[in-house]
């Protein structure tokens, strides 16, 4: 390739194979349950890690390497970064999509107890303007097949995701609503 002086165009590119990281945005009230070093654990997407339930042997051990000590305002979120520190990471490549779950802890006197998250398309939520520490009604799915009103607390209020912070218990199911 011919150069001339003062060209902009890059000649080439150098990727280091490691260490593996992950960018991560956490939303501002998950900061309280997150520490740097603890463990998370990271799926590859393309190892049937998408979507629903994991594949055999797609998990990497992984830990929250760096958090941001900034809050970006716009987003109401901090940057992060996981890094993958064994267990198969030799299967993981720089720019391979990951899932990436991180168990948030509280400290509720002497004890730590995990918080519960979810995440729900917007539109099972609501409409109109939505924010975190909002209290909304859903409708949740009993074993019965009939549904009853709950209300819950909203974490973070994404595009097009909702979390709820509180009231929603593991295993309970939305009725979603168009």
């Amino acid at each position: 390739q011919v150069i001339k002086e003062d060209d902009s165009r890059p000649l080439f590119q150098v990727t280091a194979m490691g260490p593996l990281l992950a960018r991560v945005y956490i939303p501002e009230w998950a900061l309280f349950g997150m520490e740097e070093g603890q463990p998370v654990r990271v799926v590859l997407i393309a190892a049937g890690g998408g979507g629903g339930a994991d594949g055999p042997g797609s998990a990497l051990a992984a830990k929250v390497r760096w958090i941001n000590h900034a809050i970006d305002a716009a987003s109401g979120s901090a940057e992060s970064l996981v890094e993958i520190t064994g267990g198969g990471a030799s299967r993981a490549r720089p720019g391979m999509a990951v899932r990436v779950s991180i168990a948030l802890t509280t400290d509720r006197g002497s004890a730590k107890e995990s918080l519960l998250l979810v995440s729900l398309p917007r539109e099972a939520v609501g409409r109109g303007d939505l924010v975190p520490g909002q209290q909304v009604e859903l409708k949740i799915l009993s074993l019965d097949g009939s549904s009853s009103p709950r209300v819950v607390t909203l974490g973070f209020v994404g595009d097009d995701r909702v979390e709820i912070r509180r009231g929603l218990k593991a295993g309970e199911q939305v009725v979603l609503t168009p």
